[in-house]
């Protein structure tokens, strides 16, 4: 029992992602996630930023079907959008109670340099927690599939010669 490693083009990667649009379960394979990334990219680029929001809130399950292909959670999504739009929240309110602050005259008596250090320092480690997290979502979406069955079901790259038969 060899595996054999069907091919998959642009248009079948496109169909496979577009069916499974809101599936969560079960694994898709390198071609079918970066061919649908790189649709919603330059669809992002000609389309309102509205659209692009939406096909970019669509890739979402195709991310965890990825995951799922590797051998990992969906859920390592989950993590990157805590830290993104918590930064986001944090660094905007934050921005909100100096602007606010200074706009009442509120002094902090010689703590207005230190405020401003701790203000760059943590931001500048959230930012780099953030990029870490990407470059390994990054490395993870580019991993070779499981070859075999794992939890998240068969393999949608490798399959065995017997079963086409």
């Amino acid at each position: 029992m060899s595996k054999t490693i069907p091919t998959l083009d642009f248009g079948e990667a496109i169909t496979q992602a577009a069916k499974r649009i809101l599936q969560f379960h079960g694994r898709a394979r390198r071609s079918e996630y970066w061919w649908a990334m790189l649709v919603v990219v330059l669809s992002g680029i000609i389309l309102t930023p509205f659209a692009a929001l939406v096909l970019d809130l669509a890739t979402i399950p195709l991310t965890f079907r990825r995951l799922h292909d590797t051998g990992r959670s969906g859920w390592w999504w989950g993590i990157g959008a805590i830290l993104k739009y918590g930064f986001l929240i944090f660094f905007f309110g934050e921005c909100i109670i100096m602007i606010a602050g200074a706009m009442t005259d509120i002094t902090f008596d010689g703590y207005g340099a230190a405020a401003a250090y701790a203000f760059f320092a943590k931001y500048t480690i959230w930012a780099l927690l953030i990029l870490a997290y990407n470059v390994m979502m990054l490395v993870f979406m580019c991993m070779d599939s499981e070859p075999y069955e794992n939890e998240y079901g068969e393999s949608p790259k490798y399959v065995d010669d017997d079963e086409e038969l």
